[in-house]
């Protein structure tokens, strides 16, 4: 069962008119809001931006600075609040990928296609983020990079929300959700033989239904960052 502590977490936001998700964590008692990076497309290292939040059925702008991995190919962005000390409630969670199993079920949480469930209540003003569940695909590290594959369809707008896990009621919080494995399918346009269409040069990029989650442990790594640089 998914938990208040992680429900509240979740949220959605919009920026440039483009529709993505978010979570809040805490370190040393100062909150920040996580996302995706490419959520933020054409937009600079440490900006200052304004985006909009979700609350109590309307947008409602954040300033913040947004800060992105060192390595560019990580897509992880972690936003530091300018004017606002938290925007969610700080229930307890965990964060990390210690622990993880292969074939683990696993929940990503967001608001894909730009869909919230506003009917019920959890006392914040927050919408309640859409639940998907899965397994634990594999589990990668290639050049310092860790990162999860999940059994589990993310459609658009899901990325930048979390992965977790569900241990005895316990949220943990795994990662960032950026995207899924795509595959090539030719297109084909018909001839004279009905069974014979002719292969052409197009391609639909399909879903293959495997989600891509980079770790939470690399949230951690810009947060440290954002730290060194306001010392």
């Amino acid at each position: 069962m998914i938990t208040v502590n992680a429900l509240t977490r979740v949220l959605q936001i919009k920026f440039n008119n483009a529709l993505g998700s978010s979570f809040t964590v805490e370190d040393n008692g100062i909150q920040y809001l996580v996302s995706a990076k490419h959520v933020f497309k054409g937009i600079a290292d440490k900006s200052i931006i304004y985006l909009q939040v979700f609350n109590d059925n309307q947008w409602k702008n954040l300033n913040a600075q947004l800060y992105f991995h060192e390595n560019n190919s990580i897509d992880i962005a972690v936003l530091k609040y300018l004017n606002n000390t938290q925007i969610t409630p700080t229930l307890p969670i965990t964060t990390t990928t210690n622990g993880l199993l292969y074939g683990e079920d696993v929940y990503i949480l967001g608001y894909p296609l730009g869909l919230r469930t506003t009917e019920h209540n959890l006392g914040t003003g927050n919408p309640i983020p859409l639940i998907k569940k899965g397994v634990v695909s594999t589990i990668k590290n290639e050049n310092g990079i860790e990162f999860l594959l999940l059994d589990v369809m993310n459609n658009k707008g899901f990325s930048g929300g979390v992965a977790l896990t569900d241990r005895e009621d316990k949220m943990n919080f795994l990662g960032v959700i950026s995207g899924y494995q795509p595959y090539q399918t030719p297109v084909y346009e018909p001839t004279d033989d009905p069974n014979n269409p002719r292969e052409t040069k197009y391609f639909i990029k399909e879903n293959t239904g495997i989600a891509l989650i980079y770790s939470i442990k690399h949230v951690f790594e810009v947060i440290e960052k954002i730290k060194n640089d306001n010392n």
